[in-house]
């Protein structure tokens, strides 16, 4: 299943979850075995956890650092500090999600009482 797919189904796995409060608490407590009935591939051994964001409480979550994170150097830096902004998806978490992971789009007091 490419990263595509991958994006498409968690997409409705989140909608689904929106107007399913009975999937959205199945979802919030096995969130492995959702995944899995969802056709996604969940590796033995990975935990899964599923974190819902209110209009109070904001999850920011904090990638594990990619084996080929490296500091910048003087030039790269200067670069940046110029304004270029790297889109979610430079760090290859981000998948489908990068409009809405992308900083640029986030909108405080948005319907629903989140950020997006």
């Amino acid at each position: 299943m490419d990263r595509e797919e991958v994006g498409r189904i968690m997409g409705q796995i989140v909608a689904r979850a929106w107007t399913d409060d009975t999937f959205r608490q199945r979802l919030l407590a096995d969130a492995t075995a959702v995944l899995r009935d969802e056709g996604i591939e969940v590796p033995e051994g990975l935990e899964i956890r599923v974190l819902e964001n209110t209009g109070k409480l904001f999850h920011l979550v904090l990638p594990s650092k990619p084996a080929s994170f490296r500091q910048l150097n003087d030039e790269e830096l200067e670069a940046v500090a110029g304004g270029a902004q790297a889109g979610a998806s430079a760090c290859g978490y981000c998948g489908g999600f990068d409009e809405i992971l992308h900083p640029s789009t986030w909108k405080w007091g948005a319907p629903g009482g989140g950020i997006f």
